[in-house]
Parts: C-alpha cells; sequence; structure tokens
C-alpha cells in the first residue's frame, strides 16, 4: 500500500521488469535506461485506465443526479459556472427535500382530516337531534305523508 492509501500497482513492461523486480534491481544499483522508460510508460497507463474507470463511474453518477433533477423539474444548467459544479447539482438535493417536505406536510393534513371525519357523527339520529328547527328527517316524513294525502283527497280517496 502506497503512502497515498493506494494499493499496489499491476503491471508489467514490455521487458518483464515488474514493481517489485525494480524495486530489487534498485537495491543491487543496477536499472537499466529502458526499463525505467518501460516502467514509467506501465505506470501513465495504470493510472489512465483507473482514472478512465473513474471518470465512467463519476459520469454514470453524473447521469442519475441530471435524471433526478429532470424528474423534479429543476434546470441544474442555469446560472453561471458548469452544470456539474456542486451548486448546480445541489439543485436537485434541495428539490428532493423540499418535495419530501411537501409529502410530508400533506400526509400530516392527510390524517388530520381523517381524525376530524371519525370524529363526525354521520346518523339519523345525529342530525334529527341538531337539525336546525326541528328534525329534517321528521320534516321530510311529514311532507311525503301530506302530499300522499293530498293526492288521495284530489283522487277521492281517504288515506
Amino acid at each position: 500500500m502506497s503512502a497515498f492509501k493506494c494499493g499496489p500497482l499491476k503491471w508489467e513492461t514490455p521487458d518483464g521488469y515488474t514493481p517489485e523486480s525494480i524495486r530489487q534491481a534498485g537495491r543491487v544499483g543496477h536499472v537499466p535506461i529502458g526499463a525505467v522508460r518501460s516502467m514509467l510508460n506501465a505506470a501513465d497507463e495504470a493510472h489512465l485506465k483507473a482514472l478512465y474507470a473513474e471518470n465512467a463511474r463519476v459520469g454514470e453518477a453524473r447521469q442519475v443526479v441530471g435524471d433526478v433533477a429532470r424528474v423534479l423539474g429543476v434546470n441544474i444548467d442555469v446560472g453561471p459556472g458548469h452544470r456539474w459544479d456542486v451548486d448546480h447539482m445541489q439543485r436537485a438535493v434541495a428539490a428532493a427535500v423540499e418535495m419530501r417536505e411537501y409529502a410530508a406536510r400533506m400526509e400530516q393534513e392527510r390524517d388530520d382530516l381523517r381524525g376530524r371525519l371519525a370524529d363526525l357523527e354521520t346518523s339519523a339520529e345525529y342530525w334529527s337531534a341538531t337539525a336546525p328547527g326541528g328534525s329534517l328527517i321528521d320534516d321530510l316524513k311529514n311532507t311525503i305523508v301530506s302530499q300522499a294525502r293530498e293526492i288521495a283527497r284530489l283522487m277521492g280517496e281517504s288515506v
């Protein structure tokens, strides 16, 4: 493990040199210049390979941030700088937080309304006892009976 907390590079030069063989040869004071050139080229190639792999992972993460921003209706291209600057991408996070807070408020309001609905009395007894000016149900019954009597009287029958 290196001082930078990176694992050992796994490479071999076209001449067959490896990091370990270079270290051992360095101890005896004999490393051909061609081997050093090959070693530097192999190290460059290994670092570039790791860099490209990391860049691909970062690109995938940026795509996810862009997709989330699009779903949330956030334009991360607006403003100074580049769309992948932290302050631009942070807009998607802020929109997600805002959406979550809004959803929590809506859930709380829904629960409050459910509680209020459960407290309401919807029975006929409640409405007959609390209707203004008497019972609405009794009034409706009386109106129907009165209308039936009037129809019977007009037809010459008794009820």
